[in-house]
């Protein structure tokens, strides 16, 4: 890694290119290494974000602010999040959809919310989305928000893609202390362990 790495730590994503970090090669390898090896942001300022066409912008995402200090999480814990929206009338029906990939591109899975209403102008609305049975290795998402229109339709209202990276890093796989589960060799998802039934 050091052969690779600079003393400068620049930014990926919406943001790219911004100077993060100006220092030692080793301080800058501890930066890296303590953000999981990729940029963190508290909060992520979404306003002016490359949107995804096709969306009708009626509720746009404004901000995300992620509610702890990094983006190193396990798979026992839970993604906790506040999007902040600006909706330009009042909607019932709201949803938010995130598409997870893995760093390569691997389209991992996706989750829904439940519905929710929003009011014209701004809104908070606090997520919390659990990150079970995901492997070590660094992901990112792709955020949509989602409501019906006058047809019962699903209609998206704004989509954002390459946002919110984290990175999964286990500790403990299957009972085995200081084990990390190799996503390079074994996939992306840690399957439950096989329950024998009946043995005759």
């Amino acid at each position: 890694m050091r052969a690779f790495m600079g003393k400068r730590i620049r930014q990926s994503g919406s943001a790219r290119g911004r100077l993060l970090f100006d220092g030692e090669v080793e301080a800058a390898i501890a930066r890296y290494m303590d953000v999981g090896g990729v940029s963190f942001e508290k909060e992520i300022d979404l306003r002016n974000a490359p949107r995804a066409g096709g969306a009708s912008q009626k509720i746009l995402f404004e901000k995300a602010e992620i509610q702890r200090g990094n983006n190193v999480y396990s798979s026992e814990e839970s993604l906790d999040l506040v999007y902040t929206l600006d909706a330009a009338d009042d909607f019932d029906g709201v949803r938010f959809m995130m598409i997870l990939f893995y760093q390569d591109g691997t389209r991992i899975g996706k989750a829904e919310s439940e519905g929710f209403a929003v009011r014209r102008g701004r809104n908070e609305v606090p997520v919390s989305l659990p990150l079970k049975c995901l492997a070590d290795g660094q992901y990112y998402f792709e955020i949509s928000v989602l409501q019906r229109n006058r047809t019962f339709a699903r209609e998206k209202c704004d989509c954002i893609r390459n946002m919110i990276p984290i990175t999964i890093c286990n500790t403990e796989v299957f009972g085995v202390k200081g084990e990390h589960w190799r996503s390079d060799y074994w996939g992306h998802v840690m399957l439950k362990p096989i329950r024998v039934t009946d043995c005759r």
